[in-house]
């Protein structure tokens, strides 16, 4: 797979429960991403994130994501801060 990045109105599909992303070339998540409340499973092994903190991205790289449903709930709190504490682009 070659993604680059995810839709910025991907907080739209609100009854999204889990998403399989792994091998692509995404090194970031939009902060869209931590709307999506009902998301469980978030597989992103294979890409070279960049912008997470050491833990996530490390537990996130070794595919601890389906053995520690934590790792998903984290990642989603991470982006939410993200997205209360980044400014807007114009």
């Amino acid at each position: 797979n070659q993604l680059v990045t995810l839709p910025q109105d991907i907080d739209k599909m609100v009854s999204l429960t889990a998403i399989d992303l792994s091998y692509n070339q995404i090194d970031h998540l939009p902060w869209q991403l931590g709307q999506l409340t009902n998301l469980k499973s978030l597989l992103l092994v294979g890409n070279p994130l960049k912008t997470l903190p050491e833990q996530l991205r490390l537990g996130l790289t070794r595919g601890d994501a389906a053995s520690d449903p934590t790792i998903v709930s984290k990642l989603l709190a991470h982006l939410r801060q993200v997205q209360t504490t980044s400014t807007p682009c114009h």
